[in-house]
């Protein structure tokens, strides 16, 4: 997986949001909780429940904090 500047990112990794999009605005800090190998993975807000919130994100709008 890889953020908006191409360096590689885990899950369980903490990243900001860049751009807008889904769920998330610019400025929010997210943790990446499911990668399904795609370009797209599931994020929560730093602080939320994983299991009860998590939304999928286009990786290309993350940097990688």
């Amino acid at each position: 997986m890889k953020d908006i500047n191409g360096e590689k990112f885990q899950v369980g990794d903490t990243l900001k949001v860049i751009k807008r999009g889904g769920h998330f605005r610019a400025g929010d800090v997210v943790v990446c909780n499911t990668n399904d190998g795609t370009r797209t993975c599931r994020f929560h807000r730093v602080g939320e429940d994983p299991k009860r919130n998590g939304w999928w994100c286009i990786n290309y709008r993350l940097q990688k904090l």
